[in-house]
């Protein structure tokens, strides 16, 4: 694979300075198109957030398919259980007890990025530890997950800790393309992540007319400071069935969720105009 050097004057997107308080947001961001590639700060470990629920999706379907486990299988959920302090709109579709198959799950986790879901999926296939062995497996060392959504809700702290570099997560990309169609699970997770519901300001929003898009997000927390990360990492699909794989991570943005994403979006177009 070609590796493109960026010129000096692009990498002003890797740091952002705003006067009004001398803050400094961070970008690390690594694309692949067509056996090309270009990055900012691609090596660098960054938090995950909720971008760890794709990870954690691909290891789920690697259990479901060793164990001979149907997506319709169910598990009995009670609401006094779960987490009500978090983003989970699973807490809407019962009052005190119900069944949700492992497909209802993986969709909840997937789609709308709901805690809780990602947290029965942990309780249900493995611990986070588990999940981060599974990706050592295939060869992917720089994906670090070691806390629940319940223990990063209970100490922010430790969010960090679920990491990766944007070079590893965006191969982990191109190995699910490879993979999609090794089983009904993997195809699955592939349905689920193309009618992805979040996050349509960052790389949805910087698609072609006929492209779509198979992707997953990551916020970070929301303090006096801005916002602590927005990410997105996805498989952008052509019409003529080509693809290209962006992964970006917007680190401590000061002023808020929706100037992350605008610098996001900017990272993402600047960066494929190096491939024209």
């Amino acid at each position: 694979m070609r590796r493109i050097i960026l010129p000096i004057m692009l990498l002003f997107i890797a740091s952002a300075t705003f006067a009004q308080d001398n803050s400094v947001a961070t970008v690390s961001a690594y694309i692949i198109d067509n056996q090309k590639s270009v990055g900012i700060y691609e090596d660098s470990l960054c938090p995950l957030f909720s971008v760890v629920k794709f990870p954690q999706a691909i290891y789920v379907a690697h259990c479901l398919s060793e164990s001979g486990l149907s997506l319709d299988d169910k598990v009995t959920v009670r609401k006094r259980c779960l987490m009500k302090d978090t983003w989970s709109p699973m807490l809407n579709d019962f009052k005190w007890r119900r069944k949700f198959s492992y497909a209802e799950l993986l969709r909840l986790s997937l789609q709308e990025s709901d805690n809780n879901a990602c947290d029965l999926l942990f309780d249900a296939f493995g611990s986070p530890k588990e999940v981060e062995k599974y990706m050592e497996s295939l060869g992917f060392g720089d994906i670090k997950i070691a806390k629940t959504e319940r223990q990063m809700m209970t100490d922010r702290s430790v969010a960090a800790l679920n990491a990766a570099s944007p070079k590893a997560m965006a191969y982990l990309l191109q190995w699910f393309f490879d993979h999609r169609n090794d089983d009904a699970y993997l195809a699955f997770v592939w349905q689920l992540m193309s009618e992805c519901k979040t996050g349509t300001s960052r790389l949805p929003s910087v698609i072609s007319d006929g492209d779509s898009i198979i992707h997953k997000t990551g916020t970070g927390f929301s303090t006096e400071k801005g916002v602590s990360a927005i990410n997105d990492a996805g498989i952008i699909m052509h019409p003529d069935g080509s693809h290209c794989i962006a992964v970006v991570f917007v680190l401590n943005h000061p002023e808020g969720t929706a100037a992350a994403e605008k610098l996001l979006a900017e990272t993402v177009r600047r960066l494929f105009k190096e491939f024209q």
